[in-house]
């Protein structure tokens, strides 16, 4: 019963040094750099970027004018709220039209 006590405390202080070792090496590694913090123009840079927006329902293009008229049932104002029938998006970033 002794060895197999000995046998336990050695197998877990493996573990726990293990462990140990692993969170040094990965928290030393440089691969990882602290998060940076956008500004508000970096923002709307990124957003104003965006050629399309994809989901499940289809890809809508960015348009730079949309001359066609659409049921107010096709278009909406946030990108959670597209359905099968969304025909048009409009977001604060741009006016998108389902290719």
């Amino acid at each position: 019963m002794n060895k197999k006590k000995k046998l336990i405390a050695v197998c877990f202080s493996v573990i726990v040094v293990s462990g140990v070792l692993a969170t040094t090496i990965f928290a030393n590694n440089a691969m990882f750099t602290p998060q940076k913090k956008m500004s508000s123009q970096e923002i709307a840079n990124v957003l104003n970027s965006v050629e399309s927006i994809n989901t499940k329902y289809g890809v809508f293009e960015r348009t730079a004018a949309s001359n066609k008229q659409f049921n107010s049932s096709e278009i909406v104002y946030n990108e959670d709220d597209i359905t099968d029938s969304t025909r048009q998006v409009i977001t604060d970033y741009g006016t998108f039209i389902k290719k």
